[in-house]
């Protein structure tokens, strides 16, 4: 049996990693549609329109919950893809208030709670 002397001291060098607290990395949108906004605020411009069972990526979660339509919540950054009118797909972000979302930890789960949704993201400008 060993053990380590008083005298002995050991740097530990462990690696630098970012905590990140969230429910979830994914999520699919619940309603009939959903509003993307410019800002984490209601008020805030429209910048898309998604449709129930679109899937976005958590970008981050604004610091403190809103009272948005009678809920209590988090506004949520999220990039998602939209499909121009010419075919090709277009990456956008936006703030989502968290309500029309249910969140998921990897993208094959929100991918599968899509597909027995609906489909789509419709571009609104």
């Amino acid at each position: 049996m060993s053990a380590c002397s008083d005298s002995e001291t050991r740097a530990l060098d462990l690696p630098v990693e970012e905590l990140i607290v969230t429910r979830g990395r994914f999520g699919v949108i619940q309603p009939h549609y959903a509003r993307i906004h410019e800002e984490a605020d209601s008020s805030s411009r429209v910048v898309d329109l998604v449709r129930r069972g679109g899937v976005v990526e958590l970008i981050e979660a604004a610091p403190f919950e809103t009272l948005e339509r009678g809920s209590v919540d988090y506004w949520y950054s999220v990039a998602y893809s939209i499909v121009l009118p010419n075919g090709s797909p277009q990456s956008r972000e936006g703030w989502i208030f968290g309500q029309d979302l249910v969140l998921f930890t990897t993208r094959a789960r929100a991918q599968n709670a899509s597909a027995q949704l609906g489909d789509g993201v419709y571009g609104h400008e």
